[in-house]
């Protein structure tokens, strides 16, 4: 089990389920910041009701890992991980724009685990193998905390 393909898969959904669990749950602290409540929260509000919007890119991405494959969409997700990283850094008004790529970047990211996971390790295993990389990025996820204190 310890192949190219997994080493690739496991530090693929560590690290970027990491950076969108930490986006989930610092987003509303990081618009205030910006100045979110002198607008009546209204970027937080629709942060949360884009994100969940993102399954409408469903189609879009699905067409990408047919045409292009899941290595190839996996570098599309790291481009748009990174738009909405430099975005997330600009002021409130780009919190709009980096919503909706972070809503893209979500959709794509579980999709393109998904879709590596089952052509690589097939049908048979695909559930045990995607247990194994959820669970070790659960563990992952732990450095979260102390990272946000550093940070």
């Amino acid at each position: 089990m310890l192949t190219l393909e997994f080493a690739f898969a496991l530090v693929y959904v560590c690290v970027h389920a990491t950076r969108s669990t930490f986006v989930l749950g610092t987003a509303q602290q990081q618009f205030e910041e910006k100045g979110d409540a002198e607008h009546n929260f209204a970027t937080s509000r629709a942060f949360a009701w884009i994100v969940p919007a993102g399954v409408l890119v469903s189609p879009g991405v699905s067409w990408m890992l047919s045409s292009y494959g899941s290595l190839w969409t996996a570098h599309v997700v790291c481009a748009v991980g990174l738009l909405y990283g430099i975005l997330l850094c600009l002021p409130l008004a780009a919190a709009i724009p980096m919503s909706v790529s972070f809503a893209v970047f979500r959709v794509a990211l579980y999709a393109v685990l998904a879709d590596f996971t089952g052509r690589t390790f097939g049908s048979k295993t695909i559930g045990s193998i995607t247990g194994i990389l959820y669970s070790a990025a659960a563990c992952f996820m732990f450095l979260q905390q102390p990272l946000t204190v550093i940070a």
